[in-house]
């Protein structure tokens, strides 16, 4: 089960997963076209912008999010390497799920894009998983030694 928890792994799927998801959704245009979507009536053109706009923002703040943890994975070695891996991730997941929330009292289908997204909050809930799990890991014999 160690093997399978192994944080360095977990952190680097979850980066990868949140960059290219996220990188490829602005680039490819796919966060502006579907902006009005998420909205459960016709929106003005003017409010057209503004849900892209918004899609734009939480899409770009989940890439530069990816680039935390990708960063945790490669420069931090355990126990710190867990610990700050839970916190980025949990910030991560809360903060989409606080936005999504928020927003869905104001005509927003958070519900809709959430039960798409299940897939990408299974891989974040066991990244935070073999984080939590690894919480007081024992530091790797190159960190000691320093």
């Amino acid at each position: 089960m160690k093997r399978f928890l192994n944080t360095r792994v977990w952190l680097m799927i979850v980066s990868l997963l949140a960059l290219l998801g996220s990188a490829g959704a602005i680039v490819s245009g796919m966060a502006v076209d579907m902006a009005p979507d998420y909205w459960d009536r016709d929106l003005t053109p003017f409010e057209t912008d503004m849900a892209s706009v918004i899609e734009l923002v939480w899409t770009a703040h989940v890439t530069f999010i990816g680039i935390i943890i990708l960063a945790i994975g490669l420069m931090t070695s355990e126990p710190l390497r867990a610990r700050l891996g839970a916190i980025a991730i949990g910030s991560l997941v809360g903060s989409q799920l606080l936005a999504g929330s928020l927003a869905s009292g104001y005509d927003y289908q958070f519900a809709a894009g959430a039960a798409a997204a299940a897939p990408f909050l299974a891989v974040m809930a066991l990244g935070f998983a073999a984080c939590v799990a690894n919480w007081n890991a024992a530091p790797a014999p190159e960190a000691v030694d320093r």
